[in-house]
């Protein structure tokens, strides 16, 4: 099990190695995070993280943010907060 802090750190170098989305998403897949999708975000940014509480789970944007529907939109990658180690330290 892994903390935020590293998940966090390796889904942003896995964006970083692969500036093109379709490769991204296939690395990311390769890495274990299946949960892949395009919803609408609150305007988080590229590697930050959100916590949705009514869902318990974190969600990772892993694509620029886009206007569908004049609203914002992005691929994101949801992770249940029972598979992250929150007894981790935070550096917060």
């Amino acid at each position: 099990m892994k903390s935020l802090i590293e998940i966090q750190t390796e889904v942003q170098n896995i964006i970083r190695e692969y500036p093109e989305e379709y490769q991204r998403f296939k690395a990311l897949q390769d890495a274990g995070y299946t949960d892949l999708h395009y919803t609408y975000v609150k305007n988080i940014g590229i590697g930050r993280i959100q916590y949705l509480k009514r869902k318990n789970i974190y969600r990772l944007q892993v694509a620029p943010t886009e206007l569908k529907k004049n609203y914002p939109a992005a691929w994101v990658v949801d992770i249940s907060d029972s598979n992250v180690d929150s007894y981790a330290e935070l550096p917060f």
